[in-house]
This record gives structure tokens, sequence and C-alpha cells, in this order.
């Protein structure tokens, strides 16, 4: 199936969801009553040199969709396909971008009971994709371990991820010199540090001067972009509003993160694929941080600054393992501006697509006469026929669907493992069709595909998913997100 027959797909089906009237009128759960109607056969013309798509919709019965349980642990399918996730530290490995932002900025504003307090967890999100391919929140990550009052720490961080996927972070608390070498080198880091110590021009709430982590995930020296920088990702970000991140003077980071580690950065810190690569890139003495009395780059092999755990390599100050940790203390104060947690419905089977003149072949059996292959698929010439056996439209379900953060929503559709899934939604005036982000994954050892819409937090979507692969072309009932409050 071509993108431009998708598209088609999606656009023929949004005409005749509006035309079936009342789709969005469903507001009450458990006991909703669908308006929708079945609508004409609708005919819209593809591309110029393609044939007409035809559908229309029947009436659904809706059911809500239920968050997903918060011990349910979703981790990219590219993850679990690396053979050997880059242990040289060359080429691209999939489940990351190779340029910073290499990952998604994940919010600690993402509705939960501990929201205000949880930037440790959401730091560790972040980190936790980009070293294993993990698809996690800060309140997720909170509900996993057992400090469930205030704000928390690395142990706590710890306990999430082991508990939840089985893996681990290292820790310590490092020299500015080290926390460079490790970003230099590929890493990613959590580092916790005083929001009041930073320039209020890189404070995303300048009013807010308490105790705060965010994620680091690169650091470039001093160059033709300006002075030594580490790219900061901030839990306080409003990702709904398209906040990824921004370079901050490494100056002003380290001093950050100092002030609160009593001269030392308390730091959690990953490389993806979880292992230390055994080539990486090794910090220039000329990308050194300065210190009273001594020249940059002036201290041969592990410097003096470099602290206990550095490499004796030569000129490699990078910590090769943890460290030993001198401050513990929990941190998280609240922000002080929180975001308003919104109430929202996802229901599913408000509507259910059909070709024009085949709605009696969705009966069991399919009535003599009925078009042979998978029910629901359009036939479009050019296209190969269906060769796999008839597929039930529960073969592309949803499972589960929730707020993620205001105004970004996440919804898990168990897809065949031999399809390209995507989600198509369309906003209540129907005025246009967009794709979701999609990632392949794998739902507690289940294939899964995991969509991500972002749009402003007061709007309501509907949405449809489609599936192709080898022999199946289908899609899913129609769903809707209704914001109440």
């Amino acid at each position: 199936m071509s993108r431009s027959f998708l598209v088609r797909f999606a656009a023929s089906a949004l005409v005749g969801v509006i035309l079936a009237v009342g789709v969005g009128l469903i507001t009450a759960r458990p006991q909703i009553v669908s308006t929708a109607r079945a609508g004409e056969p609708v005919a819209r013309s593809g591309d110029e040199d393609g044939p007409p798509v035809q559908f229309g919709i029947a009436p659904g019965k809706p059911t809500p969709i239920e968050p997903l349980p918060a011990t349910a642990t979703i981790q990219l399918a590219t993850f679990h396909a690396a053979a050997s996730p880059a242990p040289d530290g060359e080429g691209d490995t999939p489940w990351w971008s190779p340029s910073v932002p290499r990952i998604p900025a994940v919010t600690q504003f993402d509705g939960g009971p501990l929201q205000a307090v949880n930037c440790v967890m959401a730091a560790g999100a972040m980190l936790a994709r980009l070293g294993y391919g993990i698809v996690t929140t800060g309140s997720q990550l909170r509900a996993l371990q057992g400090d469930q009052e205030g704000a928390s720490n690395y142990l706590n961080l710890g306990e999430a991820v082991s508990r939840g996927w089985g893996v681990r972070f290292f820790n310590g608390s490092l020299t500015p010199l080290q926390l460079r070498a490790l970003l230099y080198a590929g890493a990613g880091a959590v580092i916790t540090g005083l929001y009041g110590s930073l320039p209020v021009s890189l404070r995303l709430q300048p009013d807010f001067t308490g105790s705060h982590a965010i994620y680091l995930d690169g650091f470039r020296p001093a160059g033709a972009d300006g002075p030594a920088a580490y790219y900061v990702m901030d839990p306080i970000g409003r990702t709904w509003e398209g906040y990824k991140g921004e370079w901050w003077p490494a100056e002003a980071g380290e001093r950050f993160a100092t002030e609160y580690g009593r001269g030392l950065v308390y730091t959690a810190w990953a490389f993806p694929g979880g292992a230390v690569p055994r080539d990486h890139p090794i910090l220039p003495p000329s990308a050194y941080p300065d210190r009273p009395g001594e020249s940059p780059g002036t201290s041969p092999g592990a410097s003096p600054g470099a602290g206990p755990g550095a490499s004796r390599e030569p000129g490699d100050p990078m910590p090769t393992g943890d460290v030993e940790v001198t401050v513990t203390l929990d941190s998280g104060e609240p922000p002080t501006t929180i975001p308003p947690r919104r109430v929202i419905d996802f229901d599913a089977h408000i509507g259910e697509l059909f070709e024009p003149g085949t709605l009696g072949c969705f009966a069991e059996p399919p009535p003599r006469g009925c078009p042979l292959g998978i029910r629901g698929i359009v036939d479009i010439k050019g296209l190969p026929p269906a060769t796999a056996p008839p597929r039930s439209l529960d073969d592309l379900k949803f499972l589960y669907a929730d707020l993620i953060a205001p105004g970004t929503y996440q919804v898990v559709i168990d897809a065949p493992d031999d399809a390209s899934t995507k989600l198509w939604y369309w906003l209540g005036d129907g005025s246009r069709l967009l794709e979701a982000r999609i990632d392949s994954g794998v739902l507690d050892g289940q294939q899964v595909a995991v969509a991500t819409v972002t749009l402003d937090p007061e709007l309501d979507f509907s949405f449809v998913a489609t599936a192709e692969g080898d022999g199946l072309r289908t899609f899913s009932t129609v769903g809707r997100m209704d914001v109440r409050s």
C-alpha cells in the first residue's frame, strides 16, 4: 500500500465520518449512546492519475479505551532488533537520532499524582529512552518504585527501571571534567542542581529557584557555535508547545549542579545499549573545564580533577563504571507553575468504516456474492489482491490510550507484526487530516504500534488506524478523544 493510498484512504474516511453526523457528540461514560448513523457512500478522487476511493460509515457501539496500566512496560522494537547496539560508538543506532535531541523530550507534567515533584523521574524517562529504547513517563517510573511521597532520588529511579525492565544506570558524584567526558563520549545523563543558581534567561520558570533534575543529551566544546555547552532537556519544558531542549553554557550547567552537589555533580548516566563503548570519542584537553590556577588541558592522562573511577587510559578522564555518591538527597521541589490537569475520555468503536454497497458483508458468514479477501479492504486498481487468509478487524484494535502530557496523547495499537501501521487523526472541524508519530514497540512481550498525538490541550480529535503488509490491507474502527474539563 502506498503512502498516497493511505492518505486518500484516510481523507475519504474523514469525509465519510463527517457526513455520518454526531460522531463528536459522545461525552458520557460508561453509559455512551452513539448518535452516529450510516452515511451515503462518498466518492473522493485520489491523485489525478489515481482511481476514486469510496467509503461510508456505519454506527458503532462506543466502548471506553483504558489508560496503559502503570505496570505495563513498553520498549522500542528497534532496540530488540539491534543485534549489537553500536558497541564501537560508530554508526546510527536505530532507536535514537545521531544528532541532538537524540530522543523525544519528556515533561514531568504528565498528569500523574506526583507530577509536581517528578523531575528526577521525567529526566530518567529520557535517559531510559536513550539507553534502552524504553517508552515511559515520569509518573509511570514513579509508580514502579516504592517511594510515593514527595521528591525522589536516583536510588528510586534505579529501582523503577530495574523493576520495570531489568536494566540499570550508572551513578556517581562526578567532577565537571568527568561529566564532559561522558557526554562527549556519547552518554546521556541526569544531573541535579539548584535552579536558582541559573541565569534567569535559562530558567523556563524564572521565579522557580528550588532543587531540580534535568537531562543532558550532549556536550560540545567551545568553537564556532559558541562556548562549551550542554544540550539540556528540562522536564519543566512544555513539550506540547514544541519544546525540544536547548544548549546551555557548560559553565552555567556545572554551577547549577556543583552548588547542589557540594562541588561535584550528582549524576545518573547511560550509553545507548546500556554498555560502556569499547571505543569512544575522548574529550580533548582543550575542552577541559577551567580550574583555579590551572590552564585547560595541562593535566596528562586522568587529570587530578578527574576523581575516582576515571579511566587510566592516557588522556581519557571518562568514568568506566559507578563512582562514589557523596550526595543522596531527594530533589524535585515543585515548580511555581503547574499546568492544569484535564479530564479526558478515549472511546473506540464510535463508528465503523465500510465499502459502499458491502455493509452486509460484515456478517458472519458473509452473504453470497460479497468480495473475497479481508473485510474492509478497498480494491484499488494496480495494487495486488490480498493473499493472506481473511482476518477480522480485531487484528487492528486499540489496546490503551492515555494523556501523557498536556495536549500529548499516546495510543497503543494491537497491530499485526508483519504490517506497517499508521494512525490518522482529525480535529472536530475536520479541516485537516494529520498523521500521528508511530513507533513500533514491545508491550510486555507483545508487538504493538505506539502512536503519539500532540495538539492544543483543549481540542478533541477522532482517529482511525490502518495497516498494510504482505497480503494484508485493513483498518480499525473509528475512535475519539474528548476533553471533558
